[in-house]
């Protein structure tokens, strides 16, 4: 897989090159349907059409029904003959680069210009769940913090799309729901019992304070009554 990467590195921008100028000579010689592939679609998109549409003229021709509507593939084919194009040549270096941009590029870019909300969200599901395999400790929490920002700018809730993502979500899942819980129990428990236990000495403590306040209240009312005493026999001198 790394060799294939490096050879991608290398010879992906001749591929790039001869696609740039391929589509540049489709736009300006306006050949038959060039706007099928020169209009907002990355070369992943063309390369994904051209298989789909292939897939389906196969199909056709195994159970003897007519050619099926294939745009794309007609669109390609039709530039290759007005342009003098290499056909096979041209077909290679789509998939070429196609194939590059897929190892070398995430094109979120392309899901959002085109509003193909589900390509990206799945994409964005599946890259979140790779970061701890394919990222270092010290990146995958900023990486992390990305994607969710990129997520939660464009979906409200991602959710799996094949049964081993699903797996994988009902597990995250009930982590996360049993942390809930715990959490959930915790807060009922301070509820019912708000206040902190007291210990034993400052019990004590408590005890002895409200027994000085008392004994404290009680002289001072012992001397408030002696000194009424004394003003009565003052006042009956006089």
């Amino acid at each position: 897989m790394l060799q294939k990467l490096r050879y991608f590195g290398k010879y992906g921008d001749y591929a790039s090159e001869y696609c740039l100028l391929f589509r540049s000579a489709a736009s300006e010689g306006k050949t038959p349907g060039y706007e099928v592939f020169t209009e907002n679609k990355s070369w992943q998109v063309v390369q994904r059409l051209l298989k789909e549409e292939a897939a389906a003229i196969q199909e056709a021709q195994v159970s003897s029904e007519g050619r099926p509507t294939t745009p794309m593939t007609t669109a390609i084919e039709s530039a290759c003959i007005g342009l003098n194009f290499d056909l096979s040549l041209t077909k290679y270096a789509i998939e070429w680069y196609a194939e590059r941009n897929a190892h070398s590029h995430s094109n979120i870019g392309h899901h959002i210009k085109a509003c193909d909300w589900q390509a990206l969200g799945k994409q964005l599901y599946k890259h979140l769940h790779e970061i701890p395999r394919v990222l270092g400790e010290k990146d995958q929490v900023m990486m992390r913090r990305t994607l969710e920002f990129i997520k939660d700018r464009y979906f409200v809730e991602l959710q799996p799309t094949t049964s081993k993502e699903s797996a994988a979500a009902e597990s995250l899942t009930a982590k996360k729901k049993a942390k809930e819980q715990r959490l959930e129990d915790e807060d009922r428990k301070k509820q019912l019992d708000p206040q902190p236990k007291v210990s034993a000495s400052k019990e004590q403590d408590s005890d002895e304070v409200i027994d000085q306040k008392r004994k404290e209240r009680e002289e001072k009312k012992s001397n408030s009554s002696s000194w009424d005493d004394d003003e009565e026999g003052l006042f009956g001198i006089f």
